[in-house]
Order: C-alpha cells, then sequence, then structure tokens
C-alpha cells in the first residue's frame, strides 16, 4: 500500500528509525550547538529513502499488554510515499 506521506510524518519515522537504521547521520562541524529539530530536519532534506523493519506490543489503557507483538517493514521514498 502506497500512500501520500504528510512531511511530518516522515519526520516522525526518520526520528523512530535514525537510533535503529543503517542510515548514515549527518554530522556537520558544530552539530553540538545546532538543535535536534534542526539536525533531524537536515538529515530528512538529504534523505531520498529509507527502509526498516519494526516491531511493536500494544497496552491497554488499564496497563494490560497484548501478548501478541506485532511486526514488519517499511519503506520511506520521496517525494511522498510510504509503504508497509
Amino acid at each position: 500500500m502506497i500512500r501520500k506521506l504528510a512531511p511530518g510524518l516522515l519526520l516522525l519515522v526518520v526520528a523512530v528509525a535514525i537510533p535503529f537504521g543503517s542510515a548514515k547521520a549527518v554530522e556537520p562541524s558544530g552539530a553540538a550547538e545546532r538543535s535536534i529539530g534542526d539536525r533531524l530536519r537536515e538529515f530528512q532534506q538529504q534523505t531520498r529513502s529509507l527502509r526498516g523493519q519494526f516491531q511493536q506490543q500494544i497496552i491497554e489503557s488499564n496497563g494490560l499488554v497484548d501478548d501478541e507483538p506485532r511486526s514488519g517493514e517499511f519503506w520511506v521514498e520521496r517525494p511522498n510515499k510510504i509503504r508497509w
């Protein structure tokens, strides 16, 4: 399923995927002085595609944990495409 992807959702996917993916991080000089938002925006602008795997587990509002974890893969490609 391919859908149009709002820029905010792409930013969220990238933010979640950065620690787990094999994507090359952008480390410009003076990166420590720049906000994480600026660094994330720069990474998003330079990224043309992104692929990853995810696993999720549902926790109900009463604290009960769903026994069946769910997993899958996702692909993001610019401009405005996502598949999962």
